[in-house]
């Protein structure tokens, strides 16, 4: 039993040495102002693959495409205190927040990716609701005596002798849209 427990603590050992010992694909432009094997976000000594005083992932900065979608689709559905520490930073002090994030001060922050995630939802989803159809009329509706209007215009405008071809043509192309109008058709307008 002495050689199983011994061949255990030796794999733990090994795996704690190499999860620790992670570097970066490339270098970053603002290197952590922390010693080598402590938290970039409290500079505690790492134990392990995560900081047991601050909860960060020693982690590199640079990551695939594939684990920024999976972390972003798992992190709109888990909100926490980062979002409303994060974004009123964000607000005020830009700056500060991409200096230390960058220098590897990121568990207090929500992760860039969602970050821009979440803002994209408030931006397409909530503002519309917010803010209504802005004028914008689904159903239209047209009058008779309306068209009729326009269309003694229109033909009133065609008639003089100073008009152009191009602008004949235009004219041409305003009364077919109001002949397609006065057939019922709505998509005339488009």
């Amino acid at each position: 039993m002495n050689d199983i427990d011994d061949a255990a603590q030796g794999v733990a050992e090994h795996v704690a040495v190499a999860a620790v010992a992670v570097r970066p694909s490339r270098p970053a432009a603002i290197s952590p102002d922390t010693p080598q094997g402590a938290c970039t976000n409290c500079a505690t000594p790492l134990h392990g693959p995560v900081c047991h005083k601050c909860g960060q992932v020693h982690d590199v900065l640079h990551r695939p495409i594939l684990s920024l979608v999976r972390e972003s689709l798992e992190g709109l559905l888990a909100l926490d205190g980062r979002f409303a520490r994060t974004v009123p930073r964000l607000l005020v002090f830009p700056g500060h927040v991409t200096r230390d994030y960058l220098a590897g001060k990121r568990a207090r922050f929500i992760p860039q990716f969602r970050l821009y995630i979440l803002a994209s939802i408030l931006l397409f989803v909530i503002t519309p609701l917010l803010l209504g159809d802005m004028g914008v009329s689904r159903n239209v509706s047209v009058d008779e005596q309306d068209l009729q209007h326009v269309r003694a215009g229109l033909e009133a405008a065609s008639e003089g002798e100073d008009v152009t071809e191009a602008r004949r043509a235009q004219i041409a192309e305003a009364l077919d849209v109001l002949d397609r109008l006065e057939a019922g058709d709505a998509g005339a307008l488009a």
